[in-house]
């Protein structure tokens, strides 16, 4: 609606719409609204122009904190359109993002009350094609040291911890959770539980794309591959469902 207004008060009378032109486009608004499918794929589009109001660029990469965040905050304004895949599988609609607490940090957080995904990013990347359903936000991880309340190292299994944030900011184990108290007192309102990625890389997709619908897609694959390797994957598949459309 925003983009049929601003073309319909151009400042050049030719550039405008005829209002047979502007019915039309005002119909079809009309029509998305209206259809949750099509207003879904609508935002997810929009969201590439927001990010990028001249022209949607193939590929754009951010790598300062503050811009990661940037990106991430407009994807997960809207809850119809978003999903975000985890290193080690399965996934969750991303709610919002902000810088850390710890340096060097952002928190990802999701529908779970007090609690956020604290990772130390490496560079975000945009990635775009001709069928803009398919585009898709990486997040790649620079690597976050243990908090040392399970020992020193990363268990390479696992490439994320569970630990509980007191207020001051001490981590203490994820039981303290589980049992709503820590040593001997309640646990207090404002603590919060934290997932910490070590290593490894998360992917954003629309809700109704064909790779989040596809629920092989949960198995981390995007993780076994680097940001090259897994766009031409993208590509290929792209390729794949219109040859064999129908």
């Amino acid at each position: 609606l925003d983009e049929l207004l601003s073309s319909a008060t151009d400042n050049v009378p030719a550039n405008r719409p005829t209002m047979s032109r502007f019915c039309e486009q005002l119909q079809d608004i009309i029509e998305t609204r209206s259809d949750l499918s099509r207003l879904s794929w609508s935002l997810w589009d929009e969201v590439s122009w927001r990010l990028f109001p001249q022209a949607v660029p193939d590929r754009a990469k951010w790598t300062r904190s503050e811009e990661i965040v940037r990106a991430l905050s407009a994807i997960s304004e809207s809850r119809a359109y978003n999903h975000l895949f985890f290193p080690d599988g399965g996934g969750l609609d991303l709610r919002g993002a902000a810088l850390g607490a710890e340096p060097n940090t952002i928190e990802l957080y999701f529908d779970t009350p007090n609690s956020a995904y604290v990772i130390r990013p490496k560079a975000l990347y945009f990635e775009s094609f001709s069928a803009s359903d398919w585009n898709y936000l990486r997040l790649e991880f620079a690597g976050l040291e243990r908090s040392g309340v399970y020992g020193d190292t990363w268990d390479r299994n696992s490439p994320a911890e569970e630990v509980v944030e007191l207020p001051g900011g001490r981590y203490v184990d994820r039981y303290a959770w589980d049992e709503r108290e820590f040593e001997g007192d309640p646990l207090p309102s404002d603590a919060r539980l934290l997932i910490r990625y070590g290593y490894g890389s998360m992917v954003v997709f629309h809700t109704r794309s064909i790779y989040n619908l596809t629920s092989s897609t949960y198995d981390g694959r995007h993780n076994k591959m680097g940001a090259d390797k897994f766009r031409s994957y993208i590509e290929d598949t792209i390729k794949y469902c219109i040859e064999n459309a129908g």
